[in-house]
């Protein structure tokens, strides 16, 4: 562990945590000099192509799972990732509107999109939805209809604006917390990053064309995978 760095966050005397962290942590023992970094290449990278898997579970009931991924490569940046945050809560507002309230197809629909550092800048949203067997392809194919409206047109200003205030608030609710603070300083020795802390401010600035960029760089890609679960019939 010579070579860790550690991070506590919490309501603790200095003073009284240094010598737990010598006893416990500083009499470990290792070499001091820089270890060998990870290679992050021989991480099994997500698949790409179209895949497509239906599995039957006996026991598993009538209703049916779907789940479905979308991969494609953009570049990471503190604009990009919280354009895919506020993309998650524009798309999951439209889903539930459509699958939910005008087809009656399912109950909750999941949508989460993303971008990650490592193994490398990957983009990716998830949708997950639980419905019965027969409305499963149909409504899944009306997600992605929607993704690629959003694509083409972008949000309506209304739903754009609900869901980048929606964020805002919960920022402003997270500012503080012990949480935050892990996160904010693990970025930090990480990626030498401090976008957690103008993140508030970040958000302010994007507007739907952030959002349409985003949504046709996964609406255009042709890496997705599809995994229907069903109930034994």
């Amino acid at each position: 562990a010579a070579d860790f760095t550690f991070i506590f966050v919490g309501k603790v005397d200095a003073e009284t945590l240094r010598p737990l962290i010598c006893q416990y942590i500083a009499s470990l023992p290792g070499n001091p000099k820089q270890k060998e970094k990870a290679n992050l290449a021989a991480l099994p990278p997500l698949k790409h192509g179209k895949h497509v898997t239906h599995v039957y579970i006996p026991e598993g009931g009538e209703s049916t799972t779907v789940i479905y991924n979308i991969l494609a490569r953009k570049r990471y940046t503190q604009k990009n990732s919280l354009a895919c945050s506020v993309l998650s809560e524009v798309m999951n507002t439209l889903c539930t509107e459509t699958l939910r309230e005008q087809e009656g197809g399912t109950y909750n629909v999941s949508v989460n999109s993303r971008i990650s550092r490592q193994p490398a800048d990957e983009l990716t949203l998830m949708f997950n939805f639980n419905t019965n067997p027969e409305q499963a392809e149909a409504l899944l194919q009306q997600a992605i209809a929607i993704l690629a409206q959003v694509a083409d047109e972008g949000p309506s200003t209304e739903v754009f604006n609900s869901a980048r205030e929606y964020l805002k608030k919960r920022h402003a609710d997270y500012l503080g917390t012990n949480a935050y603070w892990v996160e904010t300083l693990s970025e930090q020795a990480r990626y030498g990053s401090d976008d957690m802390l103008t993140n508030g401010e970040a958000l302010q600035s994007l507007t739907t064309k952030d959002l349409q960029r985003i949504a046709r760089r996964l609406i255009r890609s042709r890496h997705t995978t599809e995994v229907v679960l069903n109930g034994a019939r």
